[in-house]
């Protein structure tokens, strides 16, 4: 979790987004978070470990997709909340 970190320290930029199932994530977490479960309880689900067992840089990737990005927004001193 700490690369993309090291990555950015080092002026590079981090991996991009790897396609379907990092698309696939994010309708899942954006689907999750418009029913109400929250952020970590949908983050550290089955569905989501598994993805995340196969993309380490997942967590990284997910703020990127366009669907999460219509369903949360930046929120001052809270970090996101859902879109209005």
């Amino acid at each position: 979790m700490f690369l993309p970190l090291m990555l950015h320290d080092l002026g590079l930029e981090a991996p991009q987004p790897e396609g379907r199932a990092t698309h696939d994530a994010a309708v899942y977490v954006a689907t999750e978070l418009l029913t109400g479960r929250s952020l970590f309880a949908i983050l550290a689900d089955r569905f989501m470990m598994e993805r995340l067992d196969e993309n380490p840089f997942l967590l990284d990737e997910l703020p990127r997709q366009p669907v999460l990005q219509g369903v949360v927004e930046p929120a001052g001193a809270v970090g996101i909340r859902l879109a209005a």
